[in-house]
């Protein structure tokens, strides 16, 4: 039942029964085959998903964002905003989803703060996150160059160079 699936979520555990149980009325299942795509960069944000099983990957313009896994959620932010997709959601290998449509989305989200606060907690520790890898990326970008003597003889011997 799609009630139990969502409270099994942490984004939903605590949400109340009655909120939720609106949530589930609206949500179909959704079997998506290895390597088909879930949305593309550039589509209208039409529903909310959440992966009850299977993997999925996260790419921007060809680039790894990320991967989804079990009861996490996936393409929240688009529902929100409004925006056209920001990334491209591809199975990693079979997967099962429940798909929300975008004002049953919406709907839930105003109909009590307790919900609002619940996704809002979860983009900022999204955000957050994203923000820590681009520092590690820009960190792990950057080499250092060392220029080594290879004996202890006077400078004018051989020098190894290495950079990485």
């Amino acid at each position: 039942e799609a009630s139990t699936l969502l409270a099994s979520a942490s984004l939903f555990a605590k949400v109340k029964s009655t909120n939720l149980q609106q949530l589930a009325a609206a949500a179909e299942s959704l079997n998506l085959d290895s390597g088909s795509q879930l949305y593309q960069q550039g589509d209208k944000p039409n529903y909310f998903y959440l992966l009850i099983s299977g993997r999925l990957r996260v790419s921007s313009n060809e680039e790894l964002l990320g991967y989804v896994s079990r009861l996490e959620p996936v393409g929240e932010i688009g529902c929100i905003s409004g925006q056209p997709r920001e990334s491209t959601v591809t199975a990693v290998r079979d997967s099962f989803l429940l798909r929300i449509p975008r004002k049953a989305y919406l709907q839930f989200l105003s109909a009590d703060a307790g919900n609002l606060l619940e996704v809002t907690q979860l983009l900022i520790a999204r955000m957050r996150e994203q923000e820590q890898q681009r520092r590690a990326a820009a960190t792990a970008t950057q080499g250092i160059f060392a220029i080594l003597p290879t004996s202890s003889a006077p400078a004018s011997s051989q020098l190894l160079f290495s950079s990485t």
